[in-house]
């Protein structure tokens, strides 16, 4: 397992590939959810309805957790700490930024409606700490079991205690 340098941070983060972000819930246990998002190199944006538990979870508790993960295998990730911070203004204008990283920007603007959805709000997470491990080993294990055919057969789980 290795270190990732700030560059390969920074080309992983600029890839388009989901992200998954964690939330606080009133219980103390972590509320997960795949997104889509943009990075400029210093923050981390995604946009939410005003209406999910995400979003009341950032307004009691801003504490945000990001990962990024290469796929199939993850042998590459990027994980992220900080606050969550609601943007001000419409949200159109991100949801557009965002969905253009993903599918082309006439898709975007096709898919997001014409007049601003007053219920989504932009979600901007300034990293207090950015952590990028690379696990190229794991890579070099999928690629072998892919070449044989897949993982072949497994253990049964163990029994229960």
């Amino acid at each position: 397992m290795a270190k990732m340098t700030p560059e390969e941070i920074d080309d992983l983060l600029n890839k388009p590939l989901p992200a998954v972000v964690a939330t606080v819930n009133p219980d103390g246990t972590p509320q997960l959810t795949p997104i889509w998002y943009d990075w400029d190199g210093e923050r981390f944006v995604f946009a939410i309805e005003k209406v999910t538990l995400k979003h009341r979870n950032i307004l009691r508790d801003g504490r945000v957790v990001v990962c990024v993960s290469t796929s199939p295998v993850a042998e590459r990730y990027v994980t992220l700490r900080g606050k969550g911070r609601l943007l001000a203004g419409p949200a159109k204008p991100w949801r557009e930024r965002i969905w253009s990283r993903y599918v082309n920007l006439d898709m975007a603007r096709e898919w997001i409606p014409e007049n601003e959805d007053p219920e989504m709000v932009a979600v901007e997470v300034i990293p207090e700490r950015i952590t990028g491990l690379s696990l190229p080993a794991l890579l070099t294990i999928f690629e072998d079991s892919e070449a044989t055919g897949g993982r072949g057969e497994r253990p049964e789980a163990p029994p229960e205690r």
